[in-house]
């Protein structure tokens, strides 16, 4: 699926409509592949106002990291066909030995689950501590899953990383600082890219890449980037999905590289 953001209620939340969807969201367990391994995935689908379904969503104002969103899918596909994308930042071996994040990883993290496959010496997943047990939970999952795979970073650390608290930064920065980060179905909310910024400000170094994938994006998202890009006289580029298959993306998906300096 994608939220698409198309009128306002009267209080001023977004009303979203669904699309299509790359994962099961009312599933409390599913079978994911990360790039060839298959593993026991749980998640904790949480339905409002009495519907039996995730479906019944209508805002983007709840914790969302409760499960898997398509973004999250379209960035595991992307670093797997790195190549096709022709962006140097996605290049065959730019993992290699480097260090890894993602922020926001919800209770899965299946974006530095890829990213832990192309061999880089370090991976951190983190999100909010009430998602981190969960989180740990499914790490540990595709971890026995992996086994002794060629290239596989067992070094897959989860912390408590909450945007804009100062301790969780302290904590994450000491790990750091991050080659590469991948920030998935993040932007949902156009201040969100400050808040984004200013939680990783401490963490990145003066060469680290961003991936950005999205399957929430918006044009009022897309202007809050650009401005946040130029103001902070950064570098960004769109990454065409073009080379997925149409199975694992939709015309909702958006996908971003940002060089940080």
């Amino acid at each position: 699926f994608t939220m698409a953001m198309l009128d306002m209620f009267a209080d001023g939340d977004p009303v979203v409509e669904w699309q299509t969807s790359l994962t099961d969201k009312d599933a409390k367990e599913q079978e994911i592949e990360v790039m060839g391994v298959r593993f026991l995935m749980k998640q904790e689908p949480q339905p409002l106002d009495g519907d039996e379904t995730f479906a019944g969503l209508r805002t983007s104002t709840i914790g969302t990291g409760n499960i898997v969103w398509d973004g999250s899918m379209s960035a595991v596909k992307l670093l797997e066909a790195s190549e096709r994308t022709g962006d140097p930042a996605l290049a065959k071996g730019s993992l290699s030995g480097k260090k890894c994040l993602e922020l926001g990883s919800g209770c899965a993290g299946l974006g530095g689950l890829a990213c832990a496959l192309l061999g880089p010496a370090k991976v951190v997943v983190s999100d909010v501590a009430s998602l981190t047990p969960l989180l740990r939970a499914n790490v540990q999952s595709f971890l026995a899953a992996a086994g002794d795979r060629p290239g596989l970073c067992k070094d897959i650390e989860v912390l408590d990383l909450e945007w804009g608290k100062e301790e969780d930064m302290k904590g994450a920065a000491a790990v750091g600082p991050f080659d590469f980060v991948v920030c998935n179905d993040l932007l949902y909310g156009v201040d969100n890219i400050e808040l984004i910024g200013a939680t990783l400000e401490p963490l990145l170094h003066a060469a680290s890449v961003i991936l950005f994938v999205d399957s929430t994006f918006s044009y009022a998202t897309e202007k809050a980037i650009a401005s946040f890009v130029k103001r902070r006289e950064l570098v960004s580029r769109p990454i065409s999905t073009a080379c997925l298959d149409a199975k694992d993306r939709h015309e909702g998906i958006k996908a971003t590289v940002v060089e940080w300096r």
